[in-house]
């Protein structure tokens, strides 16, 4: 115990000191480290998604399956070549606190060239003019991320890390 003006001060004043000068820094460290969590997650569940094959999606019409068997192509929806689901990625934006999961804007179908942002447009929403019906990946992904947010509790579990450091 050391004596101040008029006070004493009591318990581990360096502590206090080392927490409120770094609270900024390692809630930042705590937030970055969710939304690299969040990101993967929005990742990973896009990709499980496309694999299950929901039921909901329509079934490849007649014409493209006998070409995709003709010419060796996986017979499941969305998964011709594997462009689609190997450009499926994430990343975050530290400054703006953004996670991003889907594909870049620069990503190129390996045979097409057309951009894979473009495709994934066409199966999400679909295109008459093209005869594709919507097999929407990216809204089932966000309500599954969302809800793996709250549930999982990441930010908050992100934020016990960081602050654990500072108990006696």
């Amino acid at each position: 115990m050391s004596k101040g003006k008029g006070f004493h001060k009591l318990g581990d004043w360096g502590k206090l000191k080392m927490a409120s000068t770094s609270l900024a820094k390692d809630l930042k460290k705590a937030e970055v480290m969710a939304l690299k969590k969040i990101g993967l997650k929005g990742e990973t569940v896009a990709k499980e998604y496309i694999l299950s094959q929901p039921s909901s999606w329509q079934p490849l019409n007649a014409e493209y399956k006998k070409w995709k068997e003709a010419n060796k192509r996986s017979n499941k929806t969305l998964i011709s070549s594997s462009s689609y689901l190997q450009s499926i990625t994430h990343k975050i934006d530290a400054r703006a606190m953004v996670a991003y999961a889907g594909v870049t804007k620069k990503t190129t179908h390996k045979e097409s060239k057309r951009p894979m942002m473009d495709i994934a447009k066409v199966h999400e929403f679909g295109s008459k003019g093209q005869g594709i019906p919507a097999r929407p990946v990216w809204r089932p992904t966000l309500a599954l991320v969302k809800k793996w947010i709250l549930d999982s509790r990441v930010v908050e579990k992100e934020i016990k890390k960081q602050f654990n450091k500072y108990r006696s």
